[in-house]
This record gives structure tokens, sequence and C-alpha cells, in this order.
């Protein structure tokens, strides 16, 4: 499921450093496109590009400056980047801007590029000496036989541009991003089958320049206070030697208990779970971006207890997903949106125990035709559909028939990958229709119990060009 680059293949960055014009469109319009951004590349004339930059409408309030901001902006932008690219073949750059689908060039700007490599190309260039004698005796020979010069000189040049075009290492995604014209703006919010759901845009990631997106699910997650009065203060502490998951472009756990001071009685159910509120900073701390509330635990401490949790990671900006003040906050999908492709995030707790109802507070209880109802609102409006189960036996080392024909049929649906948790120990994966299922993943950071079982597992995805 990671995915790994084609190393006896050049990589776009070298491409583009090399002249490769395709390769620097591909890869200045991919730095550009999170931002709503669309360029196009061009040769202008040998050690100059031209690019032609479109902008949304909303981009550009004064369509007659273009915003002289923004405009100061993306050219210092574009320069810097092709400073860093230190490409010998790129000595300067012309910019047009205009919106997006108007032919009116709004403004031109040319800058001069000083790199190191093109200065040791212009040195090397103003030491040619030409000798004038010989000049005069090969021109005259040049001029004799022309037509075979010509003939040599196209014939090179049409071989070497064969083997240029040859050695492009772009896949036809890339082809078709690089060399097509702006795709209509996607619009800000997603319909689900109860609400509009606004798009979380996520640009804190680790390598902007990395079109990969990673994403990282860690198992079940228990921050009960025995955990606080071990590590004191040390927020860090949990995940200090988890560098990969930290820097993970998106970071999930299902979360098995409130974050709330609430002191009301949880009633007769055999084990009741919570945590301070602060202990939230051991998920800050540890990279963690979303949670999956849609679980046995969500609830302990009733509605006030779910309040809280749900406020407190608001103030913390981590998401969540599966419970509810209602159904249709328990229902709500979680889109986030990663440099440029959207993920759906949904979670479903296998058990009608504290279902969430029209004004009332609860989880997010599984049926099977919600589930396919969920996923087809959302297949035509994402990128990829993720799918949270809390289900199963405790302790189960294998997954029930009846989960693995559920997964089936959340795959069937349209579902890219199911992930599943509550059994507190590993179990089961496998790949349905050449997507993912994974059936538990353990216990990850859990304070509330001992097991003999200490085996848990972190899973990793890696999307990348529409591939998982």
């Amino acid at each position: 499921m990671v995915y790994a680059e084609n190393w006896s293949q050049p990589s776009i960055l070298e491409l583009a450093r090399s002249g490769n014009f395709q390769a620097l469109n591909y890869w200045i319009d991919s730095l550009l496109r999170p931002e709503g951004i669309y360029a196009r590349v061009e040769q202008a004339q040998a050690g100059c590009v031209q690019i032609l930059v479109e902008f949304q409408r909303e981009l550009a309030p004064d369509n007659t400056l273009l915003g002289s901001t923004l405009r100061e902006g993306l050219v210092k932008f574009i320069c810097h980047q092709l400073w860093r690219l230190n490409s010998p073949a790129v000595e300067g750059v012309r910019i047009h801007a205009r919106l997006a689908g108007e032919p009116e060039i709004l403004w031109k700007q040319s800058v001069r590029i000083v790199t190191p490599a093109n200065s040791r190309q212009r040195r090397y260039r103003s030491l040619l000496v030409v000798d004038w004698v010989k000049f005069k005796t090969y021109r005259s020979l040049l001029l004799v036989g022309s037509a075979l010069a010509s003939f040599i000189l196209g014939c090179w040049v049409t071989y070497h541009e064969a083997l240029a075009l040859r050695s492009i290492s772009v896949s036809p995604y890339q082809q078709a991003a690089a060399m097509s014209g702006p795709p209509p703006k996607r619009p800000d919010a997603v319909q689900a089958a109860l609400e509009v759901v606004p798009v979380v845009q996520q640009k804190q990631v680790a390598n902007p320049y990395d079109p990969t997106v990673t994403l990282m699910f860690g198992g079940n997650v228990n921050l009960l206070d025995a955990i606080g009065a071990s590590s004191g203060n040390d927020y860090d502490w949990a995940f200090a030697n988890m560098d990969e998951y930290r820097q993970a472009d998106v970071a999930m756990v299902n979360l098995e208990n409130p974050l709330t001071s609430s002191t009301l009685n949880p009633g007769k159910k055999q084990l009741n779970f919570k945590a301070n509120p602060e202990s939230v900073k051991v998920l800050t701390a540890g990279g963690v971006d979303i949670v999956n509330l849609a679980n046995s635990h969500a609830m302990d401490y009733e509605e006030p207890g779910l309040v809280d949790t749900i406020n407190t990671l608001n103030n913390a900006g981590i998401g969540h997903l599966g419970a509810g003040r209602n159904i249709k906050e328990a229902r709500r999908p979680d889109i986030i949106e990663v440099k440029g492709q959207r993920i759906a995030y949904l979670g479903y707790y296998d058990a009608d125990l504290h279902a969430a109802d029209q004004g009332k507070a609860g989880i997010n209880s599984r049926r099977n035709n919600r589930v396919a109802e969920d996923i087809r609102a959302l297949r035509g409006q994402v990128d990829w559909i993720i799918v949270n189960y809390h289900w199963g036996v405790e302790l189960a080392d294998y997954p029930g028939d009846w989960q693995i024909d559920l997964a089936r049929f959340t795959i069937d649906q349209g579902a890219d990958l199911v992930v599943g948790h509550h059994p507190h120990v590993l179990q089961g994966a496998e790949v349905y229709k050449g997507r993912p299922i994974v059936y538990s993943l353990g216990n990850f950071i859990f304070g509330a119990n001992a097991r003999s079982d200490y085996d848990t597992a972190v899973l990793k995805v890696s999307l990348k060009d529409r591939n998982m």
C-alpha cells in the first residue's frame, strides 16, 4: 500500500532542472494548484521561460490590478522556486496573469533569474573566442555542402528530441495535469447524506513539495488519568519515539475516553473511562489530526461528557467523527483536503447502545443502508473515502464472518479503505478488490487496563497519482 518511487527513472525535479519544459510545467503547476492558481509553462526564448498563471475571480477582487499584494507575492514565489531549482537552462522568467476562462492578460512581469548554475553557463559562453580565419574557412565549406549539412543537422536534432521525449518519466496522470488547462474550482463544501459539510484545508504538511499524501492510523487510545499521573505534564512522552507518525500528512486514532471533568454518575456500566481535558495535549503533541468517536466509551459520561469532548477537540484543532449532539452531527463525515486530494472519513459503532437520534446526543450506529447512503452521497465529490468500524469481540484473534461480509460490503459501496477497532488485539487484514481492509489495529496508547498482549500496529497508507 505504500507508494515506492521508481528509482530507475529521473524524478520530475531532475527533469525540470535539466530544462525539460513538460516537467517544469508539472512542477510549477503542482506548487500553485493547492492555492487555486494554475500555471502553464512555455519556452519564450533560449534561457527564458514564460509562465501563464490563471486565477479564480475570488482571488482577485480588483480586476484591474489583480491585487498588488497578490501579484508581488506570486512573482516572488515563482522566482524563489526557480532560483531553488538552480537550472542552467533557466536564466529568466516572463509571468503573464489572467482570470481563469478570460482571454485578457491583466499584467505581465519579466525577471532575470541568477543562480550558481546559470552563472557558470554565462561565464563559459563569455570565454568562447571564435577564430575569424577558421570561421571564414569553415563557412566556405558549409556553404558548399549546405544541403548535406542541413540534412545531417536535421537528423541529429530529430534524434536527440526523440531521446529527450523518451526520457520523460511522468505518468499519464502527471502528463494530463501538466498539459491540460485549469480544472473547474472545487466547491469549499460537500453535500453529505444529511447536510452540507465544509472541507477542511490541511496546509501544515511535512513536505509540501512531495505530491504523495501520507495517512497514518493508530489503534485504540485511552488517555486515562493514570497516564497523566505517570508522565506528569510531559505531553510529548507518549509519542516521543514515533517521528514517522507525527510527520504524516493526516494522522488518526480511535479515542476511547471522553475528555471531560464531569462528575456525573456513569451508571451501571462495568468500565467507564474519562480523562482531563488537558490530556488533549498528548494528541496535539503526537500530531493527531482526527479521532474516531464512534465507539463504546464516547458516552461513558453521557451527553455532558460527549459535549465536553467535542468542544475540547474543536479548541485543539482536532477533527472528530462518529458521535454528536444529534444524529446529523453523529453522521457528519470529516472531510480533509491535503495537497489537492480530498479525503472523507466516516465512523460507525456496531451497536445501538447510546445511538444518536433527532435531538438526542449519541453515537453513529451502524446500519448497512445508512453506510451505503453515506458513501454514495460522497463518492462523486471526494477522492478517497475511509470508513472506521468499532466492532467485533474483545481479545478475539480473528474477525467474525459477519465482519468480513460487512467490510467487503463497504468496499462494494465505494469505500477505499476500512479500518477496524475495539478487540484490543491485532487481527487480520486483507486486500479486497484492490482496497485494503484492516480488521483491528489493537491498542495504541491505552492507559485503562493491563493486557497480556501488547502487540500493536500503525497503518500507513500513501496516496499518489490516484493510486493507494
